[in-house]
């Protein structure tokens, strides 16, 4: 199955570039990446518009969607939301309590049949500052070792 990961977030507001900084260091990983034959990773632009169209151009090119970003949904920072993505953009509105909720706003506003997965890292701060908070920082390996596993188990899915 061929797949997109895309990182999004805000790199200026501690956690909330949670999303940009793994996909940030799965690109970096050449020798993962090289055995991931159907995936691509990519960094999503501050711009709403520019990621919808990303995401609008992927789905069209036969891609499914591998959305990471940050929540604060109240677990312990690090733990991981994995949602199905046709089930978000379907309900009512989508949730709020996730850094790009414009993003899945416009998504859903396009009524483009979008397929994949949104996963939601738990944070701890988002607020002004160039770096993530220490708890995520001391965590930052784990989270992209997971994030790894699904990314391979959701690559190896038939096409639907």
């Amino acid at each position: 199955m061929k797949l997109t990961v895309l990182g999004v977030g805000n790199r200026i507001m501690m956690d909330e570039g949670i999303g940009v900084r793994v996909a940030e260091l799965l690109k970096k990983d050449r020798a993962w990446l090289a055995d991931q034959k159907e995936v691509e990773v990519l960094l999503s632009r501050a711009d709403v518009n520019a990621s919808l169209k990303l995401c609008v151009k992927k789905t069209e090119q036969g891609r499914r969607l591998f959305l990471l970003d940050a929540c604060q949904m109240g677990n312990e920072p690090g733990f991981i939301h994995h949602f199905d993505l046709k089930t978000i953009l379907e309900g009512t509105k989508p949730p709020t309590y996730l850094h790009d909720s414009s993003l899945l706003h416009a998504m859903k506003k396009s009524r483009v049949p979008f397929e994949g997965s949104l996963v939601a890292i738990e944070v701890v701060r988002v607020r002004i500052g160039l770096h993530p908070s220490r708890v995520i920082l001391f965590r930052m390996e784990d989270l992209v070792n997971q994030v790894k596993m699904l990314v391979q188990k959701e690559a190896q899915e038939p096409a639907v």
